[in-house]
């Protein structure tokens, strides 16, 4: 990722999200399908709706990250 040209907070922000997403599933992160991904971003966007706890920001970011890898 600092090939990109993230910083190290981003790049210190993905991590955070995808073990979050790895605890969420109780597995690899590399085990988890696309359904189980689509199910995630689901329960985030309702997270945020009811706690305003992760901002559409966060959510878009992960999803790139999760392009990229």
């Amino acid at each position: 990722m600092q090939l990109h040209g993230y910083s190290q907070r981003t790049i210190d922000a993905y991590v955070r999200a995808v073990r979050q997403l790895a605890e969420h599933y109780h597995k690899s992160p590399d085990q988890i399908t696309e359904e189980e991904l689509r199910q995630y971003f689901l329960y985030l966007e309702e997270m945020s709706m009811t706690q305003q706890k992760y901002p559409q920001m966060v959510k878009n970011r992960f999803a790139d990250f999760l392009l990229l890898s």
